[in-house]
């Protein structure tokens, strides 16, 4: 690769700067090392009971001894509420929260 003309910048001074880079780049991962094996340590403990109980999951599964769970329902409660608004079982009479059910022909709503 040519280099362009033009004045470049002494050897030396590109030596200093990437010494000079590579100090503070190693302070800095020294200087955040015992931060990082604190985290890994407080991660590592919060999962030891998730551990645990997938490890008994997987026995039970392999033994095949496992008496059926039932089933869970999974839907997040917001969810549920809007589920359970949208639904006609739950108004009263199906005429409640809007429902078009309780107007008449001439009826508009109150």
């Amino acid at each position: 690769m040519k280099q362009l003309p033009g004045r470049q910048s002494p050897q030396w001074i590109r030596l200093l700067l990437t010494g000079v880079v590579t100090a503070v780049a190693t302070v800095w991962v020294l200087a955040l090392l015992p931060f990082l094996l604190l985290m890994a340590l407080i991660v590592a403990i919060l999962l030891i009971p998730v551990v645990h109980r997938l490890r008994r999951d997987i026995q039970e599964m392999e033994s095949g001894t496992s008496p059926p769970r039932a089933a869970h329902d999974v839907t997040p409660w917001h969810r549920q509420l809007i589920n359970l608004w949208r639904s006609p079982a739950a108004r009263p009479s199906g005429r409640g929260w809007g429902s078009a059910e309780g107007r008449g022909p001439g009826r508009s709503r109150d």
